[in-house]
């Protein structure tokens, strides 16, 4: 909960301080939709992966999804060190620098969690159950 509060004081301040100056941190249309996609895409393979944990399909959806983690990374910090403004230009950009290192930190910590599923291969830790709804 408190990552959600976080990330939510984040995005208001974004909001807040931005003006018609500023220029985005990057191309809108470009690298940003290709890491919302990355990140559907990984969240869409966990869920499929809690879905059949019994499947025997159910390790390739979590080597899928930390491809597509690895891919979203390697994107994030592409857009941080070939920005045209940095931090310490304005509020607006520290608040956009803060919001996506965030994110990228809280990618990082998940990822470190599927190789440590992978690596201890506890897969039969993990429950599948049908009525649950599983949102990530």
């Amino acid at each position: 909960m408190s990552e959600v509060i976080i990330f939510l004081t984040l995005m208001f301040r974004c909001f807040w301080f931005n003006d018609a100056v500023n220029i985005t941190i990057s191309y809108s249309f470009s690298v940003p939709i290709l890491e919302t996609y990355l990140l559907i895409m990984s969240s869409l393979m966990i869920s499929m992966f809690h879905g059949g944990v019994v499947s025997e399909y159910s390790k390739k959806y979590v080597y899928f999804a930390l491809l597509f983690s690895l891919v979203f990374v390697y994107f994030a910090i592409d857009e941080f060190f070939n920005s045209s403004v940095n931090s310490l230009c304005s509020p607006y950009y520290a608040s956009c620098f803060m919001l996506v290192g965030l994110h990228l930190r809280h990618v990082v910590v998940g990822r470190l969690g599927l190789i440590e599923l992978i690596y201890f291969d506890k897969f039969e830790l993990v429950r599948s159950k049908s009525e649950m709804i599983v949102v990530y």
